[in-house]
């Protein structure tokens, strides 16, 4: 039997690992059980609703839409973040980015948590501003499913 035929992904870092691990052998995360499954949400309507409850966990420096074309959501700096980061000098802006990502990975933890839906960081793209902002990240929103078992 093949690899692939034996493996699954892990919705967390997207890598190939053995179908009855129940836990990713390089990020750690705990895979579903059995009767689970992850499945990426893609209607527009039901991200924008994902969106709106998600408000409510994001630090003030973060923005968060969807991303119609690409159906995923689009983290962004605010205003707020970009009035903070233009009011310090250049050589420590790196420093707060750093810190901004944090508090978002964090929060996106205690929504997914909370809510019982699991994000997964798709793509990042620089920052088009200035050198030391955060950049913009775009993530797969994933909902547990429960298996049919078919006999």
């Amino acid at each position: 039997m093949s690899q692939l035929a034996t493996s699954k992904s892990c919705p967390a870092c997207g890598r190939k690992v053995p179908e009855d691990a129940r836990f990713c052998p390089y990020c750690g995360y705990k895979l579903c059980l059995e009767d689970e499954e992850f499945v990426v949400i893609e209607d527009v309507k039901e991200l924008e609703s994902i969106v709106k409850e998600l408000q409510n966990y994001l630090p003030a420096e973060w923005s968060c839409k969807v991303d119609k074309k690409r159906k995923r959501l689009k983290f962004e700096i605010s205003l707020t973040g970009s009035f903070l980061a233009f009011s310090i000098p250049q050589r420590v802006r790196g420093f707060l980015s750093l810190e901004m990502l944090a508090r978002l990975e964090e929060a996106l933890k205690v929504f997914e948590h909370e809510v019982g839906v699991k994000l997964v960081k798709d793509e990042i793209t620089p920052s088009w501003t200035i050198v030391g902002f955060p950049p913009t990240l775009y993530y797969k929103v994933y909902r547990i499913s429960k298996r049919s078992k078919e006999n």
